[in-house]
Formats: C-alpha cells, sequence, structure tokens
C-alpha cells in the first residue's frame, strides 16, 4: 500500500459542515497541529478554523506525552473554538469530540468501538485515537483547541505499543479514505459543539456516551501520580466528569486533568 499526502481540495469538496473546518490550513508536516491552532487563535483567525497535517515533530499526548506520529497514513488535526463559557464548563469538550468520532467508526468499522474517558478511542479494545483539548486565556477572550491524532491506515505498530495501540487498517484489514473520514468527523463535532456551546455541558448525550464507556459499571485504578485508587465507575456527568463508587468515600465526581484511568490490570 502506497499512501499519498492528503489532498486540501478533497477535504473541502467533502465537508458538510457550515462553519467547522471551513478557514483551513494543510500541512505536510508541523511541529504540533495544537500549537499551530492556538497561533491561529492568536492571530484571530475565525473560529473553526482547521489544522491538519500528514506528519508531526512533537505530537501531543494527554498529560505531556509525544503522540507518535507516523506521516502519510493517519490523520492529525485541530479545531479552534472561541467558547463563551468558564473553564469548568469546557471540562467536557475531549468528550463531546470522542463522541463524534464514535459515531462515525460505527459507521464504518465491524469492530467495537469504545470511550476510554476521558480522551481514547478504542477499536477493539485497543487505542486507535487520542484527543487532547487546550485552552489559553486571552485579554479578550478564552481560545479552545481540540485535536485529535487518529491511526488509520498504518500497517504496523511499534513492538511495545502492540498490545494496547492498532489502527483502522490493522483492525479491518482495508484503507480508509482519511480526507472522507475526517469530513464526517467534523460534521458531527459541529453539532455536538453547538449544542455543548449553548448548554454549556454535554446534556442530553450523557446517556449515548455511556453506552460506549468501556469501564462503565467496572472496577478500575484512578492514578494521580505514583497514587492510585480503586473505583467503580458509573458513568459521566453532563459536565464531562466520571462519577464513580469509592469504597472509602462513597459516590464522587472525578474530573479530567492530572488525573488518569487504568484498568485492574492493564490498560483497559
Amino acid at each position: 500500500m502506497e499512501e499519498q499526502g492528503l489532498h486540501e481540495g478533497t477535504i473541502r469538496e467533502s465537508l458538510r459542515t457550515k462553519w467547522l473546518g471551513r478557514n483551513l490550513h494543510c500541512y505536510d508536516m508541523v511541529s504540533s497541529t495544537n500549537e499551530t491552532a492556538m497561533e491561529c487563535g492568536r492571530r484571530k483567525e475565525p473560529e473553526g478554523t482547521l489544522v491538519i497535517a500528514d506528519a508531526q515533530r512533537q505530537g501531543k499526548g494527554s498529560h505531556g506525552r509525544t503522540w507518535l506520529s507516523e506521516a502519510d497514513s493517519n490523520i492529525y488535526s485541530s479545531v479552534l473554538l472561541y467558547p463563551d463559557m468558564s473553564e469548568k464548563e469546557m471540562t467536557g469538550m475531549s468528550l463531546a469530540a470522542a463522541l463524534a468520532i464514535v459515531r462515525v467508526l460505527q459507521t464504518c468499522v465491524s469492530g467495537r468501538v469504545s470511550i476510554k474517558w476521558p480522551n481514547d478511542i478504542l477499536l477493539n479494545g485497543k487505542k486507535v485515537c487520542g484527543i487532547l483539548a487546550e485552552t489559553q486565556k486571552q485579554k479578550d477572550c478564552t481560545l479552545a483547541v481540540i485535536g485529535f491524532g487518529m491511526n488509520v491506515n498504518q500497517q504496523a505498530m511499534p513492538e511495545e505499543l502492540k498490545v494496547k495501540a492498532s489502527s483502522l487498517y490493522i483492525e479491518e484489514k482495508r484503507t480508509f479514505d482519511r480526507e472522507r473520514l475526517l469530513a464526517a468527523i467534523l460534521f458531527q463535532l459541529e453539532s455536538i459543539y453547538e449544542d455543548y456551546a449553548r448548554e454549556h455541558s454535554l446534556l442530553g448525550y450523557e446517556t449515548e456516551i455511556n453506552q460506549v464507556l468501556i469501564h462503565k459499571d467496572k472496577e478500575v485504578l484512578l492514578c494521580y501520580g505514583s497514587k492510585k485508587r480503586k473505583v467503580r465507575t458509573l458513568g459521566i456527568e453532563k459536565d464531562g466528569s466520571l462519577i464513580a463508587q469509592a469504597p472509602d468515600k462513597g459516590i464522587c465526581h472525578v474530573y479530567a486533568g492530572e488525573i488518569s484511568l487504568r484498568g485492574i490490570e492493564g490498560y483497559i
């Protein structure tokens, strides 16, 4: 299989959105699509600006990790938003993007698609997509960037990642049209985000998200630095927090940030 670079024209032709992605920057390589989108925000480019690249030199994952960015086979993209809401109200943005991606993948893959709270998309229990939402305060507004990296047509994973990571190609044994896949995700995200911006929450989407949470009603480990606590997850709240049953403290709400979630015996 010989992959070619992204076709900006095909992306534009495939878009069905009203505003999301209409201002488009398409690159062969950037340091990070999230950082490039932030720079667009500092230049006051329009809301919905999309940055997409064939490769990243310093792709960003959650908790400061580096996202492995193979060239010419995956999707690395970020969208710029100007949310009129508090920092706490913005905590569900990763889940809004996760739901958009799940909806699209459920229409084009045969395997099980699920969300590992708060920002990983799994196919058959292996991570195929990571989401990173970042915000930055400006004098007159708040910049928000939602970025996601999806392993699409990558044919092999590094040995150390095979247990927990995969790609659409590896799982489905076929190639995917990256441009049309991205356009479909943006169409779903635009609709979900418009509701999110109006309600300042994920109100109305909790049930749909809970149905695809891979750890719902299971025991997991909440990890904060070197500390770990066993809880049973009960689903998500409309603000994007995880509802957890802790043996020693009863029901609590866990917010994304420095806390990560792990299965009792491994990644899931």
